[in-house]
């Protein structure tokens, strides 16, 4: 079964299996990821604190990294949102969004654990970002795209 969920940016609309919902975990939540990055021990679930906001996404934002691949394609929507919001100044959220798309995929692989539905929605996000004049991560858009995103990219894993 699918979801989906509509950003306040109209133009975007992102679909992910109901089957990606965040289950909780240490090794899963953002908020827990951020304690790793901070050699701490990550600190139980509480509903209050771990909700994707823009707050927590800020607070939090060394967290990203840690995710498993069903996390973050659960936070995706978020990050996109965001992002897109503030791509005309930038932001630290958007340069993590736009990291976690770049190769190497790691192991367990989060790029090719996306839908083809789900990849559209990323290569439209860096068409926008790479192409508005506004955005002030056109750069690393568009090298995002040559690398991975676009059509004969020059490291994503071709099938024959």
């Amino acid at each position: 079964m699918a979801v989906a969920v509509r950003s306040n940016c109209p133009q975007w609309s992102i679909v992910f299996n109901s089957s990606d919902v965040l289950i909780y975990s240490r090794k899963n939540r953002w908020h827990g990821g951020d304690a790793l990055d901070n050699y701490e021990a990550p600190p139980p679930f509480d509903a209050q604190v771990d909700k994707g906001t823009d707050e927590y996404i800020e607070r939090y934002i060394w967290g990203l990294g840690y995710l498993d691949p069903r996390s973050w394609r659960h936070y995706l929507p978020i990050l996109i949102e965001y992002t897109v919001r503030h791509a005309e100044g930038g932001s630290d959220i958007g340069d993590a969004l736009l990291t976690s798309l770049r190769p190497p995929d790691r192991d367990p692989p989060r790029l090719t654990s996306l839908s083809v539905e789900q990849e559209s929605v990323i290569v439209e996000l860096l068409d926008y970002l790479a192409f508005s004049e506004a955005s002030a991560h056109q750069a690393f858009a568009c090298q995002l795209l040559e690398v991975w995103w676009a059509p004969n990219a020059l490291y994503r894993p071709r099938t024959i």
